[in-house]
């Protein structure tokens, strides 16, 4: 509830990695497993010789870091 109030009236974010923030995975170190947890693996595409992953959407998997850890991750390239 705070992170929402943040976010939407002050437009506050809080970027980890940057000076007085350590990373998010050093604050939750099931981080990845969770995230894990929520990846459907399967065989490789025959044609595209590539493995395929599969969530439902970004946003469920997002959804389901907030539930857990009442975080909102956003990513970047």
């Amino acid at each position: 509830e705070k992170k929402d109030q943040d976010l939407n009236k002050h437009q506050q974010v809080v970027k980890y990695d940057s000076p007085g923030h350590s990373s998010v995975l050093h604050k939750y170190l099931d981080l990845l497993e969770h995230i894990h947890e929520s990846i459907e693996f399967s065989a490789a595409n025959s044609k595209r010789k590539k493995e395929v992953i599969k969530i439902q959407t970004v946003n469920h998997l997002q959804e389901a870091l907030k539930l857990k850890y009442d975080e909102h991750l956003f990513w970047s390239t």
